[in-house]
């Protein structure tokens, strides 16, 4: 079925209105011989607007904004999500960053962010293929949002890096950044499982930094950057790490 344009819309109900207002004035000339010009006016005023309200509204209004409604839940979606992945894309990711500092520094509870990054993501793409790195990136999505729960989130904020923020893990800083730690841990090995494409199965390493959210107002860039240099503290290491900042 086409899409509803603006256009087809005005076609439709055009059409409407000329194939009842037809059969309104086939109707009158066989039943209203007798009625005046005015009554017959009125007669074909009524009947049209009685027939062609229900139909143009089942049969043109409401699945126009039906399918209005549908792209532009579409075009929200695509504003706040990676498309490949799914996953929350930059911009969801600092809202809800700015929500769980705000959250955190108010109730005096830690949260953490973990930045992952893929060490081996370039030789992957090589050798495979993009298909094949398409594919890897949508299957480490897929079980990052398998380990964690549904009040944490998952955002994929570039090419191989992706972010996990934890929230309300502890009220002391250190049991929140051993459950961080623990939970990126976690992560880790979860992304190291092997990956079968095309017969082949692929091993992706993986390097994590830990910046735990506290008392602190941070903006979220902050956060991320330390975060960042954490992850770097162990990329050199052959099968990556985690990385744990210690502010």
């Amino acid at each position: 079925m086409q899409p509803l344009t603006s256009t087809r819309v005005f076609i439709f109900i055009v059409s409407v209105f000329t194939i009842l207002e037809l059969l309104i004035m086939l109707f009158l000339e066989e039943v209203a011989v007798h009625f005046s010009a005015l009554t017959r006016v009125l007669l074909d005023t009524t009947l049209l607007a009685a027939l062609s309200t229900p139909i143009i509204y089942y049969w043109v209004f409401k699945p126009y904004i039906t399918e209005r409604d549908k792209h532009l839940e579409q075009i929200r979606h695509l504003a706040y999500h990676d498309p490949l992945t799914n996953l929350a894309n930059r911009r969801l990711l600092f809202q809800h960053l700015e929500k769980a500092i705000a959250f955190s520094a108010r109730h005096q509870i830690f949260s953490a962010l973990i930045l992952i990054d893929i060490d081996n993501f370039k030789p992957i793409n090589d050798k495979y293929g993009h298909d094949a790195g398409d594919a890897l990136l949508i299957e480490i999505a897929k079980r990052l949002e398998n380990i964690t729960r549904t009040e944490d989130i998952v955002s994929r904020i570039g090419g191989d890096e992706f972010v996990v923020v934890v929230s309300q893990l502890s009220k002391s800083k250190e049991d929140a950044r051993a459950k961080a730690d623990a939970i990126a841990q976690k992560l880790r090995v979860a992304i190291y499982q092997p990956f079968e494409y095309g017969g082949k199965y692929i091993l992706a390493n993986s390097s994590l930094g830990v910046r735990v959210i506290g008392q602190d107002r941070h903006d979220p860039d902050s956060l991320l950057k330390d975060a960042d240099n954490a992850m770097y503290s162990v990329k050199g290491r052959e099968t990556g790490g985690v990385g744990v900042c210690d502010h």
